[in-house]
């Protein structure tokens, strides 16, 4: 089996018992073709980048699942012959891609850890969510020690000025 992330735009005039219909009928059809959902995900009613069948909005749903190859074509089938979804896209994952979208459920995880007393205790690390965390906070660090620098600068410049004036 392999691993796919599918995000499908549904209509946006459905309430909330219509969406979770649709919803166990997408989880259906995964089911129906030997999937295995791993993370199903309502990200809610959202502003489309352009018009999709004279609508401007969609609900978009993310599912994290596993699949057969031999089974994507049908499984797109079954997405373009529904009404309902306006747009989809199924995508293959690589088995590290697949834990770091799928795998966390949450911004904490929790880790089991095992003392030499044979106590075990729970402890609740911040999960690095996107890749360039590090790098972001470098490069903010970098853009803030720049910012001092240039107030430094300016403040000397506006320093030199008044005793300039101070001399004449």
């Amino acid at each position: 089996m392999r691993f796919y992330q599918t995000i499908v735009i549904l209509r946006p005039d459905f309430d909330d018992a219509q969406i979770e219909e649709q919803s166990e009928k997408v989880k259906g059809f995964i089911a129906r073709f030997e999937g295995e959902i791993v993370r199903f995900d309502n990200w809610g009613k959202k502003r489309l980048a352009y018009r999709i069948r004279k609508n401007r909005f969609g609900i978009y749903l993310n599912i994290c699942h596993k699949l057969d190859g031999k089974n994507v074509d049908p499984l797109e089938n079954e997405f373009r012959l529904d009404e309902n979804i306006l747009k989809f896209l199924v995508i293959r994952l690589e088995a590290d891609e697949f834990e770091r979208i799928c795998g966390q459920n949450s911004d904490l995880e929790e880790t089991d850890k095992k003392h030499e007393d044979g106590d075990i205790t729970r402890k609740r690390d911040a999960v690095n969510v996107a890749d360039g965390d590090a790098k972001t906070e470098a490069k903010a660090e970098e853009v803030s020690e720049a910012k001092a620098k240039a107030e430094e600068v300016s403040e000397a410049k506006a320093e030199e000025a008044a005793d300039e004036e101070n001399k004449e």
